[in-house]
Parts: structure tokens; C-alpha cells; sequence
């Protein structure tokens, strides 16, 4: 996930720490990570994992 997310914002993340989360499910799951990205930034995070039944990434 980082590195998805570093590519997508152009930018590199010194500390990149989960320090929340949440999951909700839906047609697969959903997870709601607070990242802690620096001293003082953070960043929240939905990443959607599908059912094993689907073979989505």
C-alpha cells in the first residue's frame, strides 16, 4: 500500500505507520487505515480487498 501511494502522489513517506483501523464489509472489505506518514501528518487510507470468489485484486 506505500508504495501505491507514494507513486500516487508523487512523494516519498519517511514513517508510514498504521496507528487506526477500521473494516467494514461489504461486497468484499473494506479497510479504513489511519497512517501515520511524518512527526505530525497523517493520512487515511481506504483499501478494498474483494471476496476470494471474485479473483479481483
Amino acid at each position: 500500500v506505500k508504495s501505491q501511494l507514494e507513486e500516487k502522489v508523487n512523494k516519498t513517506f519517511p514513517v508510514f505507520k498504521a496507528v487506526e483501523f477500521k473494516s467494514q464489509v461489504v461486497a468484499g472489505r473494506n479497510l479504513f487505515i489511519k497512517v501515520q506518514v511524518d512527526d505530525d501528518n497523517f493520512v487515511h487510507l481506504r483499501v478494498f480487498e474483494s471476496l476470494p470468489h471474485e479473483n479481483k485484486p
